[in-house]
């Protein structure tokens, strides 16, 4: 019999996030292996969907994420922290593989990527402060912007950290990129989270939303289905539990 030791550790792969792709016969899905004692690498990753060798995909420069397929499947889009420390960005590349280009360079970071029925959008979340918005570095920033952290730091929240990371007034919301003209704009802009957007039936993008006055208050959420051409209407209804 074999026994693991602790140098084993950096040759564990762990495997998550897999998506199929449209035709379904592929699966994207991110591959995560040690670098070193503290770091990690992760990668996207495609297999054929009855077996085979799996592919890389990205290069391994920065943490890989969310890798989604576009509706048709000439796509792939995903979030990296490549060129940028820890902030993660959009980027796609052809859904054959080849080289990636950046859609994105936001303060807030990237997560929750959604690809639009028709291809030419895609919803994502960022998080961002109110100083954030009013500067327009939800839009787009310098990549070597590096906000100094405050001192002394004011905490006015009940839920003022997560983990060893400062939350400093910034909250979870859903922003839409045109692919046409690479625009970015914020659908949601209240001081309360919202995550996890989806597309629904033509032009429908719903997306969860922390309840209440003061949120960090509640455990309480809201489903929002925001309705309108390329969703710029201020139509909203929401589906509470």
């Amino acid at each position: 019999m074999e026994t693991i030791d602790a140098d084993d550790y950096r040759d564990l792969a762990t495997v998550s996030d897999p998506r199929v792709s449209p035709d379904g016969e592929r699966v994207a899905f991110v591959r995560t292996v040690p670098d070193g004692d503290e770091e990690y690498e992760a990668t996207v990753h495609v297999v054929p969907l009855g077996g085979g060798d799996a592919r890389q995909f990205t290069v391994s420069d920065g943490v890989d994420a969310d890798p989604r397929w576009s509706p048709s499947g000439d796509r792939l889009a995903f979030a990296s922290t490549r060129g940028e420390g820890d902030r993660q960005q959009l980027w796609v590349m052809p859904g054959d593989g080849g080289e990636a280009r950046r859609l994105t360079s936001v303060v807030g970071g990237v997560s929750g990527v959604a690809w639009g029925p028709n291809g030419e959008r895609i919803a994502f979340i960022q998080r961002v402060s109110a100083a954030d918005r009013e500067a327009g570095r939800d839009h787009e920033v310098a990549p070597e912007y590096d906000p100094d952290p405050p001192d002394p730091r004011v905490i006015d929240r009940t839920v003022y950290r997560a983990g060893a990371e400062y939350l400093d007034g910034r909250w979870s919301q859903v922003y839409l990129l045109d692919l046409g003209d690479g625009s970015v704009r914020a659908l949601t802009t209240a001081d309360r989270h919202a995550v996890s957007p989806s597309w629904g039936d033509g032009d429908a993008l719903y997306y969860a939303q922390k309840r209440g006055e003061d949120p960090d208050e509640t455990v309480a959420w809201d489903l929002v289905e925001r309705a309108g051409r390329r969703c710029g209407s201020s139509t909203a209804r929401r589906a509470s539990p």
